[in-house]
C-alpha cells in the first residue's frame, strides 16, 4: 500500500513489535527518498570498540617473538603448535578486518554525517559501501543479521552478473574471496539515526517488490 506524488512517494511498512504489543500494530509511513545519518550512539559504539581491537593487535604483534618456542613446545605435541599458530593468525586477521571496518565507518560518518545512506525507488545508496546506487533489481536475497553484540545488519546477496564498484570493507571482502558465486553486501543499520526498524522493513519490501516484478515480466 503506497501512494506516489510526483518524484516523491510514501511507502507503508509493518510497525515494530514491543514486549507488550505484538498484534494490531499500525503500519509506519516512510517518505521516499529516505535519508539516514549516523547517530551519536553509533559513533559511541565505534569509539568503545576500537581501543579493544587496537589492544588485541598490539598483543599479537608483541607476541610474535615467542611463536617459535610455541611451535617446538613438548606440551602441545608435534602438531599442536602449528594448529595453535594457525588459530592465532586467523583470529589476528579477523581483528585487523574488524578494526579497519570501525575506522572506515568513522571516516564515512565524518564525511557524510547526515546522509550516509539513502533509500529511493531505484535502489539503496550507502556511502560506506559504494558511490553508486545498488539497484533493487540486482538483489536476490535480503536476510536480516542479528549480531551477538546487539547490532543489526541487512545482507544483500547480489545477482552473479552484478559488477558494481564497491569500496571499504566490502571491496576488501571481494578481494579476499575473489571467486565467490555471488557478491555479498552488508548494510549496517544499528549505527544509523531514525527508525531503524522501518529502515530494515523498507529494504526488505522494495527488494521483494523488485524480484516479483522480474518474475512476472
Amino acid at each position: 500500500m503506497d501512494t506516489i506524488n510526483d518524484d516523491q512517494s510514501v511507502i507503508w511498512v509493518p510497525g515494530s513489535r514491543t514486549l507488550t504489543k505484538t498484534t494490531d500494530i499500525p503500519p509506519v509511513a516512510v517518505n521516499l527518498p529516505a535519508v539516514y545519518g549516523v547517530s551519536d550512539s553509533g559513533r559511541a559504539r565505534w569509539m568503545m570498540r576500537l581501543p579493544a581491537n587496537i589492544m588485541l593487535i598490539l598483543i599479537f604483534v608483541l607476541g610474535v617473538p615467542n611463536w617459535p618456542s610455541m611451535l617446538t613446545s613438548d606440551k602441545l605435541g608435534p602438531i599442536g603448535g602449528p594448529f595453535l599458530i594457525i588459530g592465532f593468525i586467523v583470529f589476528f586477521c579477523g581483528t585487523i578486518v574488524s578494526a579497519y571496518s570501525l575506522l572506515w565507518n568513522m571516516h564515512c560518518a565524518k564525511i557524510h554525517p547526515s546522509d550516509v545512506l539513502t533509500i529511493t525507488r531505484q535502489g539503496i545508496l550507502d556511502m560506506r559501501v559504494s558511490d553508486s546506487v545498488v539497484e533493487w533489481c540486482d538483489i536476490t536475497r535480503t536476510p536480516v543479521i542479528q549480531a551477538n553484540g546487539g547490532g543489526t545488519s541487512v545482507a544483500l546477496y547480489m545477482r552473479p552478473e552484478f559488477d558494481g564498484v564497491l569500496k571499504g570493507p566490502q571491496a576488501l571482502r571481494r578481494i579476499i574471496i575473489p571467486r565467490a558465486k555471488t557478491t555479498l553486501i552488508t548494510i549496517e543499520v544499528t549505527s544509523l539515526s531514525g527508525d531503524r526498524h522501518a529502515l530494515v522493513e523498507v529494504i526488505l519490501l522494495l527488494a521483494k517488490q523488485a524480484n516479483q516484478q522480474l518474475k512476472t515480466a
